[in-house]
């Protein structure tokens, strides 16, 4: 302390690579109701919405049934930090299938929320991440919820989309004067959406029609 040699906060930089998402993907298909009654679909369709769209788990977790608009295949997002802030994302095709199957699945349950914890516990979902770490230990496979947003965001980049477009996605606010005038509509970010969710389908090497 006298030296004030503390170690410092590094930022964290892994992603899946495109050598292990095909087994990550498969890791997730393994995801047993045995193992985990009550849990394992939910689990599966929470992870792979993570996947697809980079959002934070405190975001997806916590989206009822009215945050979804099925007509226009967009999800309204609540901030997790003050619940009064939203955006707006749309969806891929992948994507919208799973919460479009998890919102009916709610809907027949009685629950409000897309990705429901157990009925003992009501609420909605936890994280996970026991179920993770025993899923890492079975596979081999080390991965966070950070690295999957790290991999969305990794993949928007390469498709050389504005900074601007990489924020709004992210759902990340813009402090910049020039930010604020920049507007994106559904369309052309739904367009950056899917075209990340097929890069990723590819990469995991997900069969068509899966």
């Amino acid at each position: 302390s006298k030296r004030r040699l503390w170690n410092k906060d590094r930022r964290l930089t892994r992603t899946l690579d495109l050598e292990s998402m095909p087994e990550w993907w498969a890791m997730v298909d393994r995801i047993s109701a045995d193992d985990w009654p009550g849990r394992a679909d939910v689990i599966r369709d929470y992870w792979r919405l993570l996947f697809f769209t980079g959002m934070r788990p405190g975001e997806a977790a916590r989206i009822e049934i009215g945050g979804w608009n099925s007509k226009l295949r967009e999800l309204v997002v609540a901030d997790p930090k003050n619940r009064e802030e939203v955006f707006a994302l749309p969806l891929g095709d992948f994507a919208a299938a799973i919460i479009e199957s998890r919102a009916k699945k709610s809907r027949e349950s009685s629950s409000p929320w897309l990705f429901p914890a157990p009925r003992r516990e009501g609420g909605f979902t936890a994280s996970g991440h026991e179920i993770r770490q025993a899923m890492c230990i079975a596979s081999g496979i080390e991965w966070t919820f950070g690295d999957l947003r790290r991999t969305f965001a990794s993949q928007v980049e390469r498709l050389g989309v504005s900074g601007y477009m990489l924020k709004r996605v992210m759902g990340h606010k813009s402090k910049d004067v020039t930010g604020g005038y920049v507007q994106h509509d559904r369309e052309q970010v739904r367009a950056v959406m899917q075209r990340v969710e097929t890069a990723l389908l590819v990469a995991a090497k997900v069969p068509s029609g899966t």
